[in-house]
């Protein structure tokens, strides 16, 4: 059971390569390090292999693994002005990014839940979805 530590943040995919940097900034700042992005808002919001400029954020995303239509990979930034920062020095370990493209059933909502209380690093999660 989550028993009440867990903080949610619930978000519209973003529009724009702008947006997307707010909301990379929002998570860095907010020092989420579980982020669930449902439907197709992988494709929006996570950056090509070998890294993506969001709003002046260098984002790269390492896959870790996949599963039952879940992929986890692990989100890291790059960025001067964000590297004098102390919430971004916390964030160097990266986030913990989970998608899932399938249909949003309940036993994937459970899969989804057991996928991320073993990461234990923090109880603030992002939710995305289009």
């Amino acid at each position: 059971s989550f028993g009440g530590k867990w903080s949610f943040f619930a978000f519209q995919c973003p529009k724009g390569n702008a947006a997307v940097g707010r909301f990379w900034r929002l998570v860095i700042e907010r020092q989420i390090k579980n982020v669930v992005l449902l439907d197709d808002a992988s494709i929006k919001v996570l950056p090509a292999v070998g890294g993506s400029m969001f709003d002046g954020i260098k984002v790269f995303c390492k896959k870790e693994w996949q599963n039952k239509g879940i992929k986890k990979c692990t989100v890291t930034f790059n960025n001067e002005q964000l590297s004098e920062r102390t919430e971004y020095a916390n964030q160097q370990s990266g986030i913990s990014v989970l998608t899932m493209d399938n249909e949003l059933t309940n036993k994937a909502i459970i899969s989804l839940r057991q996928n991320l209380i073993p990461v234990g690093r923090s109880p603030k999660c992002a939710i995305m979805c289009k």
